[in-house]
């Protein structure tokens, strides 16, 4: 598990040794130093990348860094000295978030007796922090930090109700509250024993200088070059490829860039995404590997990676029991992450059309009211949890809490964007601290294994995100025409989610899919079978299932109701897990994000108990 520790205080260094110690393993190399009687810091990094290293001293500075820069032809190789000229050159604050990266790291200058914490702009890696007395902790995982036995692990509410409600922790809290988080864009200074915070770098849209038609050929060229930052001579590469568009573009991006990248897909069997992603793999002429994940054994892994989510995410399972056997042939594994919320307006409020017992996605805006933008972000949010499961096991008086709790974490997601459309509300939801979304859980498991590299965040790629308005996101035209420039051959192969040629418009997509369901209520179009009900047509588990019908899931479900650390902290109701424990497995209800959740705060409490509420 690579990442960075630091300490200023009494002990300091045996205690960075106690922090990072526990994490140490044979995939990484392990670095403690001494800087001077009260201050320490600590590293571990990957023995595969090469551009990774100990902490760097240069002159009377130490440069402790996790996470890498970019530039045309891969990662830095030596990113501390750039941090180190901006530092020297006195505009640190200013010039910081202009770098191209995914970095967090501190520059420790033992002259002044002035430690700098910085992190960059969408905070895709963060900092923790834990005050205790006049001392310091610090770390890029709240892990290292629980190691330590002077950090208060009292219950934090607001990030349990976070927790429950988000299925993440989105604000600056994690569930202890001896333990803060750094936003995106901040540089933090610990000077004479005190703590001074900053945010440098405010999330904001600007108004494009390019025309709707214009717009894709920019987004493939920045498509392009973010590929050739992120992609070394010196590693050996893979691209987590689904049956959909956005890692259909980083494939492309990476074969415009110069390199031809294998392609791993994992399903729950050869279905049809699988299908899909072979014969995208075969057209781009690039290697192709399906890696069998069956849901049956998605249990084995599942304690294990929730510990590696690190107590803000709920537990990504479900491809964490294959991460070893990726990481043998491959240093760094890229994937289309936030490419959908970028440039398709996955979270923005678009009317739909009902098909069956599902519903099909236009590409309308649907209404959002400018007024009370906080409770509109949540009403429209659909990643949470359904208020129907929240109040389930929620005691009837902590209801109005239950709203003003969540109501808080939306408004301190606003606070770090600044906002002029509504809509742009929902992007800063998601985009306020990347490390925070709850997609991002898999990529933060992965990291324990191996490093993952989301081209979305390339500094001009992203840039040029933010001057798109919410309608042309909506629309999801600009990369779909944009891959017809890159690799027109890619459009010709079906979407999985869809199961039409890619290439065809959006409009066109749903007139088929309407056609298609009223084929199948007439019984003239057969649909597809699962060999389980705990399998998908695509990359996933069906969650729901796995939970209902698999044994090991619901010996642990029907412990839930009698667990002291879920029913200590006053908040949730035996009698309510119960129930909805019930209703889910006997199928009259669907609580399986609740459930999802109850069992990831159990497991995570089980390893690392809170001490009060």
């Amino acid at each position: 598990m690579s990442g960075i520790v630091f300490c200023a205080g009494s002990d300091a260094l045996a205690r960075c040794e106690a922090m990072i110690n526990p994490s140490h393993n044979e995939r990484f190399t392990k670095s403690v130093l001494a800087i001077s009687d009260s201050w320490a810091c600590g590293k571990l990094w990957s023995n595969k990348l090469v551009h990774e290293k100990a902490p760097v001293q240069i002159d009377e500075l130490m440069i402790l860094l996790d996470g890498e820069l970019y530039k045309k032809g891969g990662p830095e190789l030596q990113p501390e000295a750039i941090f180190y000229n901006l530092y020297r050159q006195g505009n640190f604050e200013q010039r910081v978030t202009e770098l191209n990266g995914s970095f967090a790291g501190a520059v420790i200058d033992s002259h002044r007796g002035q430690i700098t914490f910085f992190n960059d702009r969408l905070g895709t890696r963060t900092l923790f922090f834990a005050e205790i007395s006049g001392q310091l902790l610090a770390s890029t995982k709240p892990l290292y930090l629980l190691a330590d036995p002077t950090v208060s692990r009292q219950l934090n509410r607001q990030a349990f109700f976070e927790m429950l409600s988000f299925r993440r922790i989105c604000s600056n809290h994690t569930l202890y509250t001896g333990i803060q988080v750094m936003p995106g864009g901040s540089v933090w200074r610990w000077f004479d024993n005190k703590l001074s915070r900053k945010k440098v770098w405010k999330l904001n849209w600007k108004t494009p200088d390019f025309s709707l038609r214009e717009a894709p050929e920019i987004f493939a060229t920045h498509l392009v070059h973010a590929g050739e930052n992120r992609l070394s001579e010196y590693e050996r590469g893979g691209i987590l490829l689904s049956g959909g568009i956005d890692s259909r573009l980083v494939l492309a991006a990476t074969q415009g860039a110069g390199h031809n990248v294998s392609c791993l897909t994992l399903g729950p069997f050869d279905n049809r995404e699988v299908g899909v992603a072979r014969s995208v793999a075969s057209a781009a002429k690039a290697p192709f590997r399906y890696i069998p994940n069956p849901p049956e054994a998605l249990i084995e892994t599942f304690d294990e990676a929730t510990i590696a989510a690190q107590g803000t995410h709920v537990t990504p399972f479900t491809f964490f029991r294959r991460l070893p056997e990726l990481a043998v042939d491959h240093d760094v594994l890229f994937s289309g992450h936030a490419l959908d919320i970028a440039f398709r307006g996955f979270y923005l409020p678009c009317r739909t059309f009902r098909i069956g017992k599902g519903s099909v996605r236009t590409p309308l805006l649907g209404g959002i009211k400018k007024e009370n933008l906080p409770d509109e972000m949540i009403r429209i949010w659909r990643a949470s949890t359904p208020l129907r499961s929240l109040q389930k096991v929620l005691d009837i008086k902590l209801h109005p809490e239950l709203m003003e709790r969540q109501r808080q974490a939306a408004i301190y997601a606003l606070t770090q964007a600044d906002i002029q459309d509504p809509y742009n509300a929902l992007e800063a939801f998601a985009f306020h601290t990347q490390s925070l979304h709850y997609t991002w859980s898999d990529f933060i498991a992965m990291e324990t294994v191996i490093r993952h590299r989301a081209l979305c965040f390339d500094k001009d790629l992203f840039d040029f995100c933010r001057s798109l308005p919410p309608l042309w996101r909506a629309q999801g035209e600009i990369p779909r025409r944009a891959l017809k420039l890159l690799a027109p051959a890619l459009t010709n192969e079906l979407d999985a989610n869809t199961g039409y040629p890619l290439r065809w418009n959006g409009w066109q997509h749903i007139s088929a899919m309407l056609l298609r369901s009223g084929l199948q209520k007439l019984k003239l179009w057969p649909k597809r079978t699962l060999p389980t009900g705990m399998a998908t047509h695509g990359s996933w588990a069906n969650l729901g299932q796995l939970l209902r019908l698999h044994p090991g899931f619901r010996e642990r479900l029907n412990r839930l109701y009698q667990d002291p650390a879920l029913l200590d902290t006053g908040i949730l109701s035996s009698s309510g897990i119960k129930k909805a424990v019930e209703e889910h497995l006997s199928n009259s209800a669907d609580h399986r994000k609740l459930l999802h959740t109850l069992l990831s705060m159990s497991t995570w409490f089980r390893a690392f108990p809170y001490t009060s509420v």
